[in-house]
């Protein structure tokens, strides 16, 4: 009986301190956590001679806790791998938020050899996330020591093709349409000066920076594992506070949806939980869990501010809720593959730099089409003020140009021929009589009959250029542009034979008729002059008119040196 007992706790220690046996094929990537062996250094001071002989805490369910910036946890992997071609190179890749990987495989007579990964002692980075396997790691036991932080993350094993692309994906190719986005952003903000724009110009740079510090950054810039963690939770947390202030801005949260836009507020700042508990040397575990609810409360809450500006009419909206659904995904898958150590494809690992990207894509068309509907809207108000300006120069009454026409008509007028040296006439009208017309007939026929003259005056004057106003009452004018006298009395005699032919009955006019009075003057202007002073002398020409019997042209002679 004690025999078969001391053979029965043999095997099993024999059982417990056999490592996992992997097969490697190209077309796999091996995920450790829960996959070999597992042991978890809570002293975080065992070497690999003391893990290899350890025939206990060995387990693939094993219960990993949560670190935080100042402190990771050593967590040791036991693996076998066989199967591997000799034309087939494997490597070791690793999350950016495991600092550091050591790897220890079986070299005979009780020694490992060693490779290193990650930030060596004085805080320098080794590599870029990939270890090279070397030959010596092949059909025997290995040991890799990872120094996890705050998520069950894990180390994986495939092939180093595939590990470079991986890398090469997350690093430069989405940062160089980071920076395309960003210039873009920035020379519209540039050209049309709106605010959203240069918002998410920021909001995409930081995003940027993000993927950065996850590794890149270290290999230049000195740090320690303290600040390294700090800087790049920082970034992670300032790009989601960007976000919520861009759609802040962009769908005008404030005036539309208050309510939502102080949710969105409180959740910015319930996020930053977790980077003020990573001031402090240590912090309770739960920080972490309730941090990342928030977060994913945040870009919950911007998403269905979005759908709420779609649903009350504004179009960019639509494009708003795409791109930030895309981000919301990637996230929370990202939270929950690393939190539960999921085994998915290659792909669900870069969703969270997919799903910024892609985030990244659908609100710079948002924005496009918010700036194409402000030029709309700008177009609009041009013409509408186009619109009010002629409604402003234009008389109800006759349907010609009012005084105010008239007077930047002249203005207009006087310079040009000022610069050209040509001369420039006014006719000022006036119908006779009128305000007995208007006693014996009524206002309604005195009104027929100022627009009946209006028009009979106006046609009166055909070539282009030449302008015709309500002066105000039962007054007219004329500008025109003309080198002699007797253009301007024969413009000024066309008009008050064309009223004379409109035969409209005057009860207390000698001729029976309606008639009209036109006093004329011409000048050829200078820049001593003063464009009223012609108006004054075609005025007191119009008094010589009405002076000698009326229904007469009268002109007033001035220097046109």
């Amino acid at each position: 009986m004690f025999v078969l007992v001391a053979w029965s706790l043999l095997l099993a220690a024999t059982a417990s301190a056999t490592a996992s046996t992997l097969q490697l094929e190209p077309s796999v990537r091996i995920r450790l956590l829960g996959t070999v062996d597992t042991h978890i250094d809570l002293s975080e001071k065992a070497g690999v001679d003391q893990i290899a002989q350890s025939t206990t805490s060995w387990s693939r369910n094993a219960q990993i806790p949560h670190g935080n910036d100042a402190q990771q946890t050593p967590v040791w992997y036991r693996f076998r791998l066989e199967g591997r071609s000799p034309s087939d190179t494997y490597a070791i890749v690793w999350p950016g938020i495991v600092g550091r990987v050591d790897l220890y495989c079986e070299a005979g007579n009780g020694t490992f050899s060693h490779q290193s990964g990650g930030y060596d002692s004085r805080e320098k980075s080794l590599t870029d996330h990939i270890l090279v396997l070397p030959d010596g790691a092949y059909d025997r036991t290995c040991y890799l020591r990872a120094l996890t932080g705050y998520y069950l993350s894990s180390p994986s094993i495939l092939l180093l093709a595939k590990a470079l692309k991986l890398q090469w994906s997350m690093a430069p190719s989405y940062g160089g349409f980071f920076l395309a986005i960003i210039l873009f952003n920035l020379l519209m903000f540039f050209v049309l000066r709106q605010r959203p724009l240069l918002i998410y110009a920021f909001a995409v740079t930081t995003a940027l920076l993000v993927l950065v510090t996850d590794d890149v950054a270290w290999r230049y810039v000195p740090s320690t594992q303290f600040s390294r963690e700090l800087i790049h939770e920082f970034f992670g947390w300032f790009y989601f506070a960007l976000t919520a202030y861009f759609a802040h801005v962009f769908l005008d949260l404030r005036e539309f949806d208050p309510k939502l836009d102080r949710a969105v507020i409180v959740l910015v700042a319930l996020s930053a939980l977790d980077l003020v508990a990573g001031l402090f040397p240590s912090r309770p575990p739960w920080v972490d869990d309730v941090t990342l609810a928030f977060l994913v409360l945040l870009l919950l809450a911007i998403v269905v501010a979005g759908y709420r500006a779609a649903r009350r009419g504004y179009r960019g909206a639509r494009f708003f809720v795409v791109g930030t659904i895309g981000v919301f995904i990637g996230v929370t898958t990202n939270v929950l593959v690393e939190t539960f150590a999921l085994p998915v494809p290659n792909i669900v690992v870069d969703l969270y730099a997919i799903g910024v990207a892609w985030e990244a894509l659908w609100l710079t068309v948002a924005l496009a089409d918010r700036m194409n509907e402000i030029a709309r809207e700008n177009e609009n108000l041009k013409v509408s003020r186009a619109e009010l300006q002629v409604l402003a120069e234009l008389d109800a009454l006759t349907g010609i140009p009012n005084r105010r026409a008239f007077d930047d008509h002249l203005q207009v007028g006087w310079t040009r021929a000022v610069r050209a040296g040509t001369s420039l006439g006014v006719i000022m009208i006036d119908v006779d009589h009128f305000k007995e017309y208007n006693d014996a007939e009524g206002h309604v026929s005195g009104d027929l009959c100022l627009s009946k003259i209006a028009q009979a005056c106006s046609a009166s004057m055909m070539r282009n250029g030449d302008f015709l106003a309500r002066y105000g009452g039962e007054e007219f004018g004329g500008i025109l542009v003309t080198q002699t006298d007797v253009d301007i009395a024969t413009v000024a005699e066309r008009m008050r034979i064309a009223v004379a032919e409109l035969a409209i009955p005057h009860p207390t006019n000698p001729d029976g008729i309606v008639t009209i009075s036109l006093g004329i003057a011409r000048m050829r202007p200078s820049a001593r002059e003063n464009p009223l002073d012609l108006v004054a002398a075609a005025d007191e020409a119009l008094y010589t008119a009405k002076s000698l019997g009326r229904n007469q042209v009268a002109t007033r002679l001035l220097s046109t040196n």
